[in-house]
């Protein structure tokens, strides 16, 4: 048996941005070599191009915390779903304890940054390629906060984090923080930016590109109480929407927000008092349609459970941004199993800005039905849905959203989706 003879020098970064791979070899004297470190002939390494990519669209989703199905004193494990090529993939797991009202964005291109939550502390925690996690605390002004939302800012190393609940204070707010992280990822700074039109828990959040080419904030939605009844979210719920251009923001502008372009209340779910007929926990994401706009697709329960109303396919919501109008979208739906998903809500939505109608929904919380009022409950789910459309469809409404072969290694809710650079993963 021979022996594996030094490593070589790593050759250079196989990308030209963000993350890659590097390589190393070493050579084997004979036929057989015997690997006392369990490596080959071939060493592999992430390596950082240290400069930024235009957008990061692997296809690869990093899902991080949320209530965990069974007991919920565990630690919730991370994993990693592969929604282009439906490869099994594999990343560093991360361990944590993040539970409801977590929110983040991916800054840098590299790094996964996660907030607020069940414990509240005044920093973030980031996610890197090499499995670690840092707390790091943000200095300057901002306070802790949950059921929060947050995007990432043009710059890709600041995170925009608006509306949330400050435990501390025990009250809802409109209040608003730009929050930097050191291009090392191991110090942020955070700074009050301008109050948002409306207080606003568990709201939407995102960015969308018109077809002027201007990159646009859309806030939507939300309730004004933390109770976690999702019939009292429905109560509360909110029909505002606000549009505003990126260029028009400016942290040390108070009244940057008086230029949103407000969304119609027409087509939309009522903010009704009885709890009938408002949108729980919703979620929503920035998709590219079949004519190549980008659109925002929003999914709530439209329909909470009530004796006196018949159940009804939960449904997406579609804001376009060229009509600012709302149109109905896709239903949720087991063909094979003969069974319409009627209440759904607490899940994350992923979707691609590069390859029109790519939209998966993980996770949530809901019940079943295959006829009015013969349900199953399934609380804590499993389940992955990608929207499909027939071939020659390009209208998105007339898609729907079937589920995946593979469900989720855990059931989870109010969890948190990352699209993830290729180096983070391995795929098989």
């Amino acid at each position: 048996m021979f022996i594996f003879g030094p490593w070589g020098e790593w050759a250079d970064c196989d990308v030209t941005c963000d993350l890659g791979r590097k390589t190393r070899t070493r050579e084997c004297p004979g036929n057989d070599c015997a690997s006392i470190d369990g490596k080959g002939r071939t060493d592999l390494e992430v390596c950082d191009s240290m400069v930024l990519c235009p957008f990061v669209d692997s296809g690869k989703l990093l899902i991080v915390g949320g209530l965990l199905e069974g007991s919920s004193a565990q630690k919730v494990s991370s994993e990693v779903v592969d929604v282009r090529s439906g490869q099994t993939c594999t990343s560093p797991e991360f361990k944590t304890d993040y539970r409801e009202g977590t929110f983040g964005a991916l800054l840098w291109n590299k790094y996964a940054v996660v907030m607020g939550g069940d414990a509240v502390k005044e920093e973030i925690h980031v996610f890197r390629s090499d499995g670690t996690i840092t707390d790091v605390k943000v200095e300057g002004e901002g306070k802790s906060r949950k059921y929060a939302a947050a995007v990432t800012l043009a710059d890709k190393m600041s995170m925009y984090v608006v509306g949330g609940y400050y435990s501390g204070e025990g009250a809802v707010t409109k209040s608003t923080e730009v929050i930097t992280l050191s291009e090392d990822g191991n110090s942020a700074t955070g700074k009050s930016g301008p109050d948002i039109p409306k207080k606003l828990v568990n709201h939407c959040f995102t960015t969308f590109i018109d077809t002027d080419g201007n990159r646009n904030f859309f806030l939507f939605g939300g309730s004004q109480t933390v109770s976690p009844a999702a019939s009292n979210q429905a109560t509360g719920f909110s029909t505002s929407g606000w549009v505003l251009k990126e260029s028009d923001f400016d942290p040390d502008v108070s009244t940057s927000w008086d230029n949103a372009v407000s969304t119609p209340t027409a087509g939309l779910p009522s903010d009704a008092t009885d709890g009938s007929d408002g949108m729980p926990f919703i979620t929503c994401t920035t998709f590219k349609n079949g004519d190549g706009k980008e659109q925002v697709m929003i999914i709530g329960d439209q329909y909470w459970w009530r004796e006196d109303f018949a159940l009804d396919k939960t449904k997406a919501l579609i804001y376009q941004p060229d009509t600012n109008t709302f149109v109905d979208g896709p239903t949720l739906e087991i063909d094979t199993q003969q069974l319409v998903i009627v209440n759904w809500y607490k899940a994350s939505l992923y979707a691609s800005t590069q390859v029109a109608n790519e939209i998966v929904l993980t996770g949530g919380q809901g019940m079943l039905s295959s006829s009015a009022y013969s349900t199953t409950d399934i609380e804590y789910s499993k389940y992955k849905f990608k929207l499909k459309c027939d071939e020659g469809v390009t209208n998105t409404a007339d898609c729907k959203f079937e589920i995946m072969d593979q469900k989720l290694d855990y059931g989870r809710r109010q969890h948190i989706t990352f699209h993830v650079p290729d180096p983070w993963v391995t795929c098989t």
